[in-house]
């Protein structure tokens, strides 16, 4: 997110809200429906509807407040990955709108499982609306996959959100069980960053028998005798306590990866997951994994996955947030209300996320 001028594009005011809205597609793409590399105006399409369902990986689309007088402005810049603003980074961030300050509408990351957007009621009513879970996850999310099992927007997000994605599996599904969210958006990143929340603590899962596939990183093709899964967490125990098992795609292993098991740091709670992902002959993938409230810096990830033969999935191309690929004794012995929770989920190409 930045602010960015209102005298710099036409714009479309959206009827029905308070304040008054309007959505302005910003030039450093495509414009909507248009080859020029200009401003252009959005065509007129309901609140609800927006934003379209495809954007270009460097979209720039803002959401204006209009008090009749002076427009106030936040661009919510990069749906498929949030780009980096200098002049954010400095604090160049213009004056806030009336009654609001900036530290509350900067809380909205990319994706943020509140809503897609948080303009879409008005920046005035943006404390209610944050109280109000989306019926869909799609949009944002480019889709919600679900075979036996459910993903859903529900109350109680972390770390000043209200609302977290709730996942789970019927009990006895199938192999083919799944309940995840998918994005799209990212373009063979031969970099890519990503930061989410997971909350494990309601399922007790200790037991090195049961696993899951929580968070994929698929890339645009697979290596010989591979699959597409250039990462992925899978959610296990050790035998006392619930772990992630990373695995991080390297062809000069037999297994075609590298693997390591990182324990939650909060067995109670929620935990922050960050990768910066490097694709390359010699690539490397810093992780950082951490309680939810705790600090993290760039300079002291939690480890460093190194010397990875990466080039084989070329770059990064989707990520899916959720369950699939259970094993057999995680789909006999947890339920449909054996609930995990995900939130925050934020995806970059250069800049740190951090917390």
């Amino acid at each position: 997110m930045r602010p960015c001028a209102a005298d710099q594009a036409q714009a479309w005011q959206v009827s029905g809200s308070s304040p008054a809205l309007r959505l302005i597609r910003r030039g450093r793409g495509k414009p909507w429906g248009s080859e020029t590399g200009d401003d252009s105006e959005i065509p007129v399409r309901s609140a609800t509807s927006w934003p379209p369902s495809v954007l270009t990986s460097r979209s720039n689309f803002c959401a204006e407040l209009v008090d009749g007088k002076r427009p106030y402005s936040l661009c919510f810049d990069g749906f498929r990955h949030r780009q980096d603003h200098s002049a954010m980074r400095k604090g160049d961030r213009g004056p806030a709108p009336p009654g609001q300050s900036w530290r509350v509408l900067m809380n909205s990351k990319m994706k943020t499982l509140s809503l897609a957007v948080l303009g879409f009621v008005g920046f005035g009513a943006a404390g209610a609306a944050m109280a109000q879970c989306p019926a869909s996850l799609s949009p944002p999310w480019s889709l919600v996959s679900t075979l036996q099992g459910t993903a859903t927007s529900v109350t109680g997000g972390y770390d000043s959100t209200a609302c977290r994605l709730r996942v789970a599996l019927n009990q006895n599904g199938s192999t083919g069980s799944k309940a995840f969210v998918l994005d799209q958006t990212p373009a063979n990143e031969t970099r890519y960053r990503a930061q989410f929340i997971i909350d494990a603590s309601g399922i007790g899962l200790t037991q090195a028998n049961r696993n899951v596939i929580a968070f994929s990183v698929l890339g645009a093709t697979a290596p010989a005798g591979g699959n597409n899964r250039m990462v992925f967490a899978l959610l296990t125990g050790n035998g006392s306590a619930a772990i992630l098992r990373m695995f991080v795609g390297d062809t000069n292993q037999g297994s075609q990866y590298q693997t390591l098991d990182i324990p939650l740091p909060n067995q109670a709670g929620a935990n922050r997951v960050e990768i910066d992902l490097v694709t390359g002959a010699a690539a490397t993938m810093k992780y950082w994994v951490t309680n939810a409230s705790a600090s993290t810096t760039e300079g002291a990830p939690t480890g460093t996955f190194t010397n990875l033969a990466n080039t084989g999935w070329t770059g990064v191309d989707q990520v899916a947030l959720g369950f699939s690929t259970a094993n057999t004794f995680y789909r006999q012995n947890f339920t449909n209300t054996s609930y995990v929770y995900f939130d925050q989920f934020d995806s970059r190409r250069q800049t740190f996320i951090g917390h």
